[in-house]
């Protein structure tokens, strides 16, 4: 059998998609991006509120 004729077996897993249906809450969405902008404003990079100081 040369490189042409080989055969790719792979193993098929059960992935979490095939348990069932998943439902979220209603407002995941805005909670997720109210959390997100939350996130990314505590760490702005101001020069003034983010200076370090020097190691003597």
């Amino acid at each position: 059998m040369g490189w042409d004729e080989a055969v790719n077996v792979r193993r098929v897993r059960p992935s979490d998609d095939d348990r069932g249906r998943w439902v979220a809450e209603p407002d995941i969405d805005r909670k997720a991006s109210a959390f997100i902008a939350k996130f990314y404003e505590s760490r702005v990079s101001d020069p003034e509120r983010n200076t370090i100081a020097p190691v003597n």
